[in-house]
């Protein structure tokens, strides 16, 4: 019976835990900003528009402060995650003309809005570029938020982002069917060897 009980024990354990993305339309290849908040200067755009020969970004871009436009712009996504585990976060970023831009990206608390991580990123390639830091949930809710730099400098010189992506363990892993049926068999396992037990007992 203890072998059993282990063996069950064993194959719950082996169940893997998948990785998940957790951003919605982060590629824009919808043509939309669907799933995103935004706010000032900032919209979806084109690729050609930009002049932007790299296939990374697609068909569609998000444009911060485009048409010399003041830099407010505000790109935000509220995704659902789990209090304790930790998170990678990371996207592409360019900018047009040759120019020189900085973009913020933070992920925030939902509950309490307290900045859990923040980086301030500068280029001034037109080729995207792949940035990524990590950071942990304090709920089980955190904001996925860009913001536009007051100081950029906007003349022909507009951000794009692109390929936005959040991943980490999947919230809840359902197991596959051939695992269940592994489980019930340990089970039925289980079943059988208390039987066998209650079956060898003599009584006076």
């Amino acid at each position: 019976m203890f072998k059993s009980l282990v063996l069950v024990a064993s194959l719950a354990a082996a169940m893997p835990a998948s990785s998940a993305e957790f951003i919605t339309n982060g590629n824009f290849e919808t043509g939309t900003l669907a799933g995103w908040t935004a706010t000032g200067n900032v919209g979806i755009a084109p690729t050609p528009v930009f002049g932007l020969s790299s296939p990374a970004y697609g068909r569609y871009l998000v444009d911060f402060n485009g048409g010399n436009l003041a830099p407010n712009g505000t790109l935000g996504q509220t995704i659902a995650t789990s209090l304790g585990q930790a998170y990678t976060f990371s996207f592409d970023y360019g900018v047009t003309s040759g120019g020189a831009q900085s973009i913020t990206a933070s992920a925030l608390d939902a509950t309490s809005f307290a900045v859990i991580a923040t980086n301030t990123v500068f280029t001034n390639s037109s080729l995207p570029t792949t940035y990524s830091f990590g950071f942990t949930a304090l709920s089980s809710g955190t904001i996925i938020r860009f913001s536009d730099v007051a100081s950029n400098p906007t003349n022909s010189q507009d951000i794009a982002i692109d390929n936005v992506s959040v991943t980490g363990p999947a919230i809840a892993a359902v197991a596959e069917p051939a695992t269940w049926a592994l489980l019930l068999a340990g089970f039925g396992m289980v079943g059988t060897a208390v039987r066998r037990r209650k079956s060898g007992i003599v009584t006076a």
